[in-house]
C-alpha cells in the first residue's frame, strides 16, 4: 500500500490573493481521481484549514480529508474522527485562556485574522514588509513565552492552539487509526510551508518520499517542483517507478 498525503493551499491549488477563492487545480483534481481509483493507492489531503472548509473544496470520492493540520479527518463515506488523548482538553484550555491575548497582539490595521479552531492564522499580505516583520517578531516572542508553536506560510503566520502540535502528529494519528503498516507501507507527502516541512521530515524518517512545492524551504532528501502542474508530472513519474530525479 502507498499512501499519498497532499497539502492543499499552494500545493493542490494556486496561491491566490483571497484565501476564500482557493480552488483545487484542475490538473490536480484529475490526478487525485486517478490515484484514488488505483489499487494499493490511498490518497489523503491534510490542511490547516477547518475540516468543513477543506472538505467543501475537495469533493472527490475515496479521498481522506484532514482539517486542522490532521486533528480532524473525514473518511470515505463521510465518517468523521478526531484526534484522541488529551489534545482536545488542551485546545479548550488554550482557547479560553490564551486566544484573547493572541487576538489582542495580532489586532493591527490591515492584518486579517482567521480562527481555524486548532490554530489562528494571521494574514499579513495587506501590510508593509516593515510592519510584517514587526508582527512576526512580536508573535515569535509571545509564542516563546507561552510555549506555543508558530509556522510561516505565504504571507501568513499560523499559531497552533495546542503546543507542539503539527501535521506530523496528524499523520501519525491517521496512520495508526487506519492501521497502516509503517514498516511495510510507503508514504509520499507534498506540501509547501513550515508545517508541511515537519510532515516531510516525518515521511522521510519512515523511508517515504517528500515533495516540496515552490522551493520555499530546504528539506534534505526532498524532491522539488515549481507548482501544481509540475507536481502532477512528478506524481505520474513516481507511479511509473521513477524516483523523480533527473
Amino acid at each position: 500500500m502507498r499512501i499519498w498525503f497532499f497539502d492543499f493551499d499552494g500545493t493542490l491549488s494556486e496561491i491566490v490573493p483571497d484565501r476564500r477563492a482557493a480552488q483545487l487545480h484542475p490538473e490536480c483534481a484529475v490526478m487525485l481521481k486517478k490515484l484514488a481509483g488505483m489499487p494499493f493507492e490511498q490518497v489523503a489531503i491534510v490542511s490547516s484549514r477547518c475540516l468543513d472548509d477543506i472538505a467543501a473544496r475537495v469533493d472527490i470520492p475515496d479521498v481522506i480529508i484532514g482539517g486542522c493540520s490532521g486533528a480532524e479527518w473525514q473518511l470515505p463515506g463521510e465518517r468523521r474522527i478526531c484526534i484522541n488523548g488529551n489534545q482536545e482538553a488542551v485546545l479548550e484550555r488554550s482557547r479560553r485562556e490564551i486566544l484573547p491575548e493572541l487576538l489582542g497582539i495580532a489586532a493591527v490595521e490591515g492584518i486579517d485574522i482567521e480562527d481555524k479552531l486548532w490554530s489562528v492564522a494571521i494574514h499579513t499580505k495587506s501590510v508593509s514588509a516593515e510592519l510584517r516583520g514587526e508582527i512576526r517578531a512580536r508573535l515569535t516572542a509571545w509564542c516563546e513565552k507561552r510555549g506555543m508553536t508558530m509556522f510561516s506560510g505565504h504571507s501568513v503566520l499560523d499559531v497552533q492552539m495546542v503546543p507542539n502540535f503539527n501535521k506530523s502528529i496528524g499523520l501519525g494519528f491517521l496512520t495508526s487509526f487506519m492501521k497502516f503498516n509503517q514498516a511495510r507501507d510507503r508514504f509520499v507527502y507534498a506540501g509547501d510551508d513550515e508545517n508541511d516541512a515537519v510532515a516531510m521530515r516525518w515521511t522521510i524518517q519512515h523511508r517515504g518520499t517528500a515533495i516540496m512545492v515552490r522551493e520555499q524551504l530546504l528539506v534534505p532528501g526532498a524532491l522539488y517542483v515549481t507548482g501544481p502542474t509540475e507536481l502532477v508530472c512528478l506524481v505520474e513519474r513516481l507511479c511509473k517507478g521513477d524516483n523523480g530525479q533527473e
